[in-house]
């Protein structure tokens, strides 16, 4: 009997601890999946409100260098570009102008075996300039004998 009343208090003992610890560890792992939860919660949280930060700084970023390459596109590149097909339209014409001035002799017809020049005087109005109020003095010149003489017959 003593050697049964062992074994069942041992049977018992182990059946109780067994069941104190299954208790136990649903208790605790519910729990600490809780904390563990909340803690991972707040910390996405924050990490959320720096990525939402960081985002908004991109966004802004960009913004600012789209503004920028538009303004460089129109100021820089536009202008260039422009500035360039002009110097190619007036090159070519200076080229064309040049050849025809080579190659220019006469305003009007002239046989082949004559040589000729042509020159052309362009008159254009120009500024001048305010006119000054000078008073000029003339000096008077003594009249020699002789030059009396001759104002008589004038």
């Amino acid at each position: 009997a003593e050697n049964v009343s062992k074994e069942v208090s041992v049977k018992v003992s182990e059946e109780s601890a067994k069941k104190t610890a299954s208790d136990l560890s649903v208790k605790v792992s519910s729990q600490v999946a809780s904390n563990v939860k909340e803690a991972a919660l707040d910390n996405i949280k924050g990490s959320l409100g720096t990525l939402y930060d960081g985002v908004e700084k991109l966004d802004s970023g960009i913004n600012q260098l789209s503004d920028g390459i538009n303004r460089f596109n129109n100021e820089g590149i536009g202008a260039i570009t422009k500035v360039a097909t002009q110097a190619k339209e007036i090159s070519g014409k200076v080229e064309a102008l040049s050849k025809l001035s080579n190659n220019y002799q006469s305003f009007s017809k002239k046989s082949s075996d004559t040589k000729s020049n042509t020159k052309f005087i362009l008159v254009v109005d120009g500024k001048s300039a305010p006119k000054e109020n000078k008073k000029v003095e003339k000096e008077k010149k003594k009249d020699s004998l002789w030059d009396r003489i001759v104002n008589l017959f004038k």
